[in-house]
């Protein structure tokens, strides 16, 4: 046992010599294995060193590094078992969904960060949104809006006073979305 695996690739039939020699068609799986957690972390702490010792890159630049070359997409595939569409809307193409951290990156710890609580998949409207602390949510999962969006940049960005989680996901996350309110939204 080397660890959990997953799906690299669409399956495929090829063809493969049998233990007798005769040729046959199989199946084959393409697989990768997954990080645990652990050697995630481990990943993330030893980057971040190389990139604090390299004083000419910003710390947007190290958090964005950072975040595409280690976990993120663990994460996000982490998200997509819990749900396959944008928490708010219901964008259900995986291609234009986000993993959003609801306690930004560069404030968690490295656990907070690999917390599939401390997550959201968005749509690219409101992951941006949400980023930016325009929009965030009550205790009951209701959207609420900053007084610095405007009328019109909400209708384009699709959001309105009748939104909420969909499916349930705010009793899960209820503490990281009670961070998002109170320290990241903008009132």
């Amino acid at each position: 046992y080397i660890g959990e695996v997953e799906l690299a690739n669409s399956p495929y039939i090829g063809r493969q010599k049998d233990k007798n020699g005769t040729m046959r068609d199989v199946w084959i799986f393409p697989l990768r294995i997954i990080q645990n957690e652990e050697d995630l972390i481990q990943e993330i702490e030893l980057l971040e060193k190389e990139l604090e010792a390299d004083q000419h890159i910003a710390e947007t630049e190290k958090e964005r590094i950072v975040k595409s070359r280690i976990g993120h997409s663990a994460f996000k595939r982490k998200l997509l078992s819990e749900s396959n569409t944008c928490a708010v809307c219901g964008v259900d193409d995986e291609r234009f969904l986000i993993a959003s951290h609801i306690k930004p990156w560069s404030q968690s710890t490295n656990e907070e960060r690999l917390d599939v609580n401390n997550g959201l998949l968005l749509c690219p409207s409101h992951d941006s949104l949400f980023d930016k602390g325009f929009i965030s949510f009550e205790k009951e999962g209701n959207i609420i809006t900053s007084t610095d969006l405007s009328q019109n940049t909400a209708i384009f960005m699709n959001v309105n006073s009748s939104m909420s989680l969909r499916n349930g996901l705010f009793s899960k996350k209820q503490t990281y979305l009670s961070w998002h309110s109170e320290h990241h939204f903008r009132r």
